[in-house]
């Protein structure tokens, strides 16, 4: 192990560090820890083609506060982040709620709001957590303060096996059950939930993505009052230009490409945002 570390600081190229970094930060878990991520990722398998109905991905953009929300009786309801914050969650009863994994500079108190918010649906519903090795993951949480009061599951993302946006391409990278890309937004997270569970028609709503109006990364619209959320202004702050355009263009390079698989299978992706600046997916009006 000595030499391991000897050869992680002095000999190999970044990227081999960056791969024993993230590798090691895995398996340096506890064993107890270890086991739980795997129990719980192998309960999504219940999950796999559970349901043959449309799907729909409920996003945090300003257009959800202008969203007709009626035609969504027939269909599955995926929500995501703090679309909690919706007045009209009560009659919508999302299905399922998707966390992604937590990541710098944010701690526990994201979670604490997260519980919060969700702690106050009383219909039936499933929450997914994202995982990835970092001091305040969820799994840390749970070790910490206990489980949350409602139903849940959790699933694995990896850098070490997908890099680039070609990783959307390869059936495993959809597999719930084992590790899936770490996504740069939740939309794509959901997605692939989408597809996971049976969904053959997926309709986004609330995927503005107007952030692509101001390159100053000042801040990231919901349809939600800022402190009803988190502040993500220190975060994006620390990117600069150059590697925000990258990120941006890595980003758009994924939706292609999730849109190509799913085309190939015969899934419909349909974006129900309006005015919607995401203009890889198919646009509709509902």
């Amino acid at each position: 192990m000595k030499i391991l570390f000897k050869a992680y600081r002095f000999n190999l190229p970044s990227i081999f560090k960056r791969y024993l970094m993230e590798h090691f930060s895995y398996f340096k878990l506890s064993k107890e820890t270890r086991s739980m991520i795997i129990n719980y990722s192998s309960k999504n398998r219940t999950f796999k083609n559970l349901h043959k109905k449309t799907g729909y991905i409920l996003c945090t953009g300003p257009s959800i506060n202008h969203t007709n929300f009626t035609s969504l009786t027939d269909g599955i309801k995926i929500s995501v982040s703090h679309f909690y914050n919706c007045s009209h969650c009560d009659d919508i009863r999302p299905d399922y709620h998707i966390i992604a994994p937590n990541h710098q500079p944010f701690a526990f108190d994201h979670y604490d709001r997260y519980l919060r918010g969700i702690s106050k649906w009383d219909w039936d519903f499933t929450c997914l957590f994202g995982y990835s090795p970092y001091n305040y993951s969820f799994v840390r949480y749970v070790n910490s303060f206990g489980q949350p009061q409602f139903p849940f599951v959790i699933y694995k993302t990896d850098l070490n096996h997908f890099r680039t946006p070609d990783s959307y391409l390869l059936s495993r990278a959809w597999d719930f059950t084992k590790t899936i890309p770490p996504s740069s937004t939740v939309l794509i997270s959901a997605i692939q939930w989408a597809v996971f569970i049976g969904c053959r028609k997926i309709i986004l709503l609330g995927c503005d993505h107007d952030y692509l109006q101001s390159i100053h990364k000042n801040e990231t619209p919901h349809f939600y009052e800022a402190n009803l959320g988190h502040d993500d202004t220190p975060h994006l702050r620390n990117i600069n230009t150059e590697k925000w355009f990258n990120i941006l263009a890595n980003r758009w390079a994924c939706y292609r490409n999730i849109d190509l698989y799913c085309k190939n299978r015969d899934i419909k992706i349909l974006n129900a945002t309006p005015n919607s600046s995401l203009d890889v997916f198919e646009s509709i009006t509902i």
